[in-house]
């Protein structure tokens, strides 16, 4: 795999039985961060940060929100280096950010594989 950090691969192949190879760069796994952790979160770089959900209308039913949230509903939504964008997957395929935070709550194995593939530096998976 050309993109994604040897932990992010590794826990993948472990996770989803895959077996992609990883080229060896460097990056981050945390597998328990709690979702009241991320509405504490600042952005303070440049970094292109996500939230990715199974469902927007849901999510913004069920969890806490935060004037730190930029929610993407559309391929033509607008986003917004200076705060978590938070996205649904059926959106996120194809896509790649810095930072993912990953709310696998309802989503299927492909999806959450998905999710998990799509951060190039930093993955978190939220409990």
């Amino acid at each position: 795999n050309y993109r994604n950090p040897k932990d992010i691969i590794d826990y993948v192949n472990n996770t989803f039985k895959t077996e992609m190879k990883a080229i060896g760069i460097s990056g981050f796994l945390n597998k328990g961060i709690k979702y009241d952790e991320i509405l504490k979160i600042r952005i303070t770089n440049n970094d292109r940060v996500v939230l990715i959900v199974k469902d927007l209308s849901l999510f913004k039913l069920k969890y806490a929100q935060s004037e730190n949230f930029n929610y993407i509903n559309s391929e033509y939504s607008t986003f917004d280096r200076s705060k978590i964008n938070v996205i649904p997957i059926s959106l996120a395929k194809g896509l790649e950010y810095e930072v993912v935070y990953l709310l696998a709550e309802g989503m299927s194995l492909n999806e959450k594989y998905v999710g998990c593939t799509r951060a190039l530096n930093y993955l978190y998976i939220v409990k």
